[in-house]
């Protein structure tokens, strides 16, 4: 499924109404929901999920992930922390190309798969990231 500008910022909009409402407010919160999930509701269709894993970064190091996974799109947000790197990563799909996001790829829809990565592990700073995205409604 093609994601439009509109339907980021409505994602990115759930992905904080989540965060918010399962009271995760830092990465310590982050870390000890790792593999777990959360349910969102999505208009009626199949739910989306909030998934919280780890997954191999550089240099030998692993990274927090909170994966926003939607059914038939696959995982139009991500959030990668890295402690040992100290960096936090968005990946965004998305048909259009955003400002300050660099496209490394296509899914197999042809939205664009682009990176944000921003020199901090911080979790704040990936909210305000998603904040931003909210203002594409």
């Amino acid at each position: 499924m093609k994601i439009n500008k509109s339907d980021l910022g409505k994602i990115a909009k759930n992905f904080l109404a989540s965060l918010d409402r399962e009271n995760i407010k830092d990465l310590y919160s982050v870390a000890s929901r790792l593999g777990q999930s959360i349910s969102i509701e999505n208009n009626g269709a199949s739910p989306d999920e909030l998934i919280f894993d780890t997954g191999f970064s550089e240099a030998g190091t692993d990274a927090l992930l909170i994966d926003y996974c939607r059914n038939n799109v696959g995982i139009p947000i991500e959030g990668r922390f890295n402690l040992a790197l100290r960096y936090s990563r968005v990946t965004v799909k998305c048909a259009q190309e955003l400002k300050e996001h660099e496209p490394f790829s296509r899914d197999k829809f042809e939205n664009i798969v682009q990176v944000k990565n921003i020199p901090v592990a911080d979790l704040a700073v990936f909210r305000k990231e998603l904040e931003g995205l909210t203002a594409l409604l």
